[in-house]
């Protein structure tokens, strides 16, 4: 945006794994990755998701499904950690023009894609169960699990053990930053998976847009497989 600094701006990029050793001692760090109580909130994050050697990291640009009626961006980077995938989202616009959750409890919500949020689609490479995760500016979230397309199963069917996500979200007057631990549990596929990302924005007159790596069908849709493009061993 002009005159900004866009999400450099907001002194929250990608999380450096490297910080944990100084801020682990003793025991803790034998244990592996256990978060102090006392240690802030993005310090828990890491330290519960260290990043997995040999593993790549794929940077990603939504499109929208139709032509944005303002300017805005949303770009980001997935890559995979252990235990799941660390998500990023850069949206860039006048947040004033847009209707952004404030801050609230982190829980388990239903149907968030009706207002402003981010979503990552995960699913095996040629197989079709898959896992839907909402990720909402106000730190509310979501997770679905699907034997195949749109048909929703038991989450603990497929998950077993996942965790809840951790999101954290700061902002400015024309970007937010939102990083998310998505936790896939004993689901955690082995090898080559598909990464669907996606978002959905609602501006102030309560009107959405829909982004996405890429638009399959004439009608937004992002549980279609095409639209996963993105891949990662």
């Amino acid at each position: 945006m002009p005159g900004t600094q866009g999400c450099s701006g907001l002194n929250i990029s990608t999380p450096d794994h490297r910080l944990i050793p100084r801020l682990l001692a003793g025991k803790e760090q034998r244990r592996g990755y256990r978060a102090r109580p006392a240690l802030p909130h993005f310090v828990a994050i890491l330290v519960g998701s260290p990043p997995m050697a040999n593993h790549q990291m794929q940077t990603f640009a939504l499109k929208p499904h139709l032509p944005a009626p303002m300017r805005c961006s949303i770009t980001g980077q997935v890559t995979r950690v252990a235990g799941g995938l660390l998500v990023s989202y850069c949206l860039e616009a006048d947040l004033k023009r847009l209707r952004i959750a404030p801050p609230t409890m982190p829980r388990f919500t239903d149907e968030l894609w009706r207002h402003t949020c981010f979503e990552l689609f995960v699913g095996r490479q040629g197989e079709m169960p898959y896992l839907e995760f909402n990720f909402s500016p106000s730190g509310q979230w979501a997770v679905y699990a699907f034997t195949r397309y749109r048909e929703r199963m038991p989450l603990e069917t497929l998950v077993g053990e996942a965790g809840a996500p951790e999101v954290t979200v700061k902002q400015s007057a024309h970007a937010l930053q939102l990083s998310a631990v998505a936790r896939l549990g004993g689901w955690s596929p082995a090898g080559q998976f598909r990464v669907g990302i996606s978002a959905v924005l609602e501006n102030i007159e309560g009107a959405l847009s829909y982004w996405a790596l890429e638009h399959p069908g004439p009608q937004p849709d992002f549980h279609h497989p095409d639209a996963w493009v993105l891949e990662l061993r």
